[in-house]
């Protein structure tokens, strides 16, 4: 704009701000999120199962729940008669067996899969689902208490990352959910403030887990997208410091991964020594690589060599520090009573 104008371009990056804490007011359990991945559940697997004869998502015996469903999204019909038989709660206490199902289906676990599984076990007369999202949460459903037909154990594992598609296989063992009625929207009446504060900081241990194994796989995976962090805090460097060396950089971009622990002095010098053991094994001419302009990006730049570099370094402070990514302990709450 300036230079349409006929001035000289002038140009000054903002330093970025100290990190502060912020409160988002979102619960950590929703109807309308558990009866939206219900209606996914039996959506998904009714397409899949569009050549199957007996596909289990029409049988007769799942009409309250289909009503359930229907009369929920076309015309906000709260039934919560119905909504504390179906949805039974995240399924935390199932997780290794819902692992354990995984292992058995061939296909290779990719990150953040989603995974499905519906189950009739005879014994109970009961048909169970579990919408696993993003091997995160695992929402679990009973579709049934009187299940008429045979046995089955289906599960669905569907890829979300490029390249990944969606697969459908049977199994020959049953499962069932376990009721959970602290990790659901609806909690029940007389729960103690302490056990709503208790289930919030387990939900959101789970919640912090997976977004660090995100940012994780990010930097390690994505490494343009680094890169361009790097540039811009070697950039940031030139301007406060005079100093443009990618390496400033890089150690920039770990400390904001790792900004509340590295405060820690204990944890800031193993951070500076794992830091500068990496960099004292490069070569001076890769050391010496800079970007010089706080506008243009670096004309040469040996990035393989630096991304390289990079993962090393969080492999290396895997065991001291953990996972990159800051989040702060969420004050999380459930509130409400059934």
């Amino acid at each position: 704009i300036a230079r349409q104008f006929g001035q000289p371009a002038k140009w000054k990056f903002a330093s970025p701000l100290e990190p502060i804490h912020a409160t988002i007011e979102a619960p950590l359990l929703d109807m309308a999120i558990e009866i939206a991945s219900l209606k996914s559940t039996l959506l998904t697997f009714d397409h899949l199962l569009r050549d199957d004869r007996c596909r289990f998502t029409r049988s007769q015996s799942l009409g309250g729940v289909r009503a359930f469903v229907k009369a929920f999204i076309l015309d906000g019909v709260e039934n919560r008669t119905q909504y504390l038989k179906t949805i039974l709660g995240l399924q935390y206490d199932k997780l290794d067996e819902l692992r354990r199902l995984r292992r058995l289906v061939t296909r290779p676990v990719s990150p953040f899969e989603h995974v499905m599984v519906a189950s009739a076990n005879m014994a109970t007369r009961t048909l169970d689902a579990v919408w696993w999202l993003g091997s995160v949460d695992p929402y679990g459903f009973r579709l049934c208490t009187d299940w008429p037909d045979g046995p089955f154990t289906t599960i669905v594992v569907s890829g979300v990352l490029r390249g990944e598609d969606t697969t459908i296989h049977q199994l020959p063992i049953e499962f069932n959910c376990k009721l959970a009625p602290l990790r659901r929207a609806i909690v029940p009446v007389g729960t103690s403030a302490r056990e709503k504060e208790n289930t919030a900081r387990e939900i959101a241990v789970f919640h912090r887990e997976a977004l660090q194994t995100a940012i994780d796989h990010t930097e390690r995976n994505c490494p343009n997208h680094v890169r361009d962090f790097v540039v811009l805090m070697a950039q940031f460097n030139l301007q406060e410091r005079g100093d443009g060396r990618v390496l400033g950089g890089m150690i920039r971009r770990l400390e904001m991964m790792f900004m509340w622990r590295v405060a820690d002095s204990a944890k800031r010098k193993e951070f500076d020594k794992i830091v500068n053991r990496r960099a004292n094994a490069l070569r001076k001419e890769v050391l010496s690589e800079a970007v010089t302009s706080i506008t243009e990006q670096p004309v040469r730049l040996t990035w393989d060599r630096w991304h390289q570099l990079y993962v090393k370094i969080l492999n290396d402070l895997r065991p001291c520090l953990g996972l990159p990514g800051e989040i702060a302990n969420t004050d999380a709450v459930i509130e409400g009573d059934g």
